[in-house]
């Protein structure tokens, strides 16, 4: 019996993602343990998206995000974050309070720098930050 619930919207050139309490038909739900909203023309995520506190995979890879919503800390058990191919220039601070987080991948974004902060993630096994501007 799996209990896992996912929603996978990637590659339907979604623009908007707007999760709120009226869910609908083929909206995501808030037990959802998998998301994935990669290879669309998401600019910008809603911070509702951090209310999805059963996720343990988000995928958001492929979309134009230049930046994330706070309170990362409440996907406390978000164990794999895709953000590669974005447009990121930083990561909110609270995203290294993660405390499970397992996949960390971060590759082709406009990262200038990471934080000390990182140090945190006590449970990361791979992290991806190639093709970035990190100069030090």
């Amino acid at each position: 019996h799996r209990t896992d619930v996912g929603f996978d919207t990637s590659s339907m050139g979604v623009d908007q993602v707007v999760i709120n309490h009226a869910w609908g038909p083929g909206a995501p739900h808030p037990s959802l343990t998998e998301l994935d909203l990669s290879h669309n023309q998401l600019a910008y995520i809603y911070k509702s998206l951090v209310a999805m506190t059963k996720l343990k995979s988000l995928k958001i890879s492929h979309n134009k995000l230049g930046k994330l919503p706070p309170d990362f800390k409440d996907l406390s058990g978000l164990t794999e974050l895709d953000l590669t191919a974005n447009e990121i220039v930083a990561c909110p601070h609270d995203l290294w309070d993660c405390p499970a987080l397992v996949r960390l991948l971060l590759g082709s974004n406009r990262l200038t720098e990471l934080p000390f902060h990182i140090g945190r993630l006590t449970c990361l096994e791979e992290l991806d930050i190639t093709n970035n501007k990190i100069t030090a």
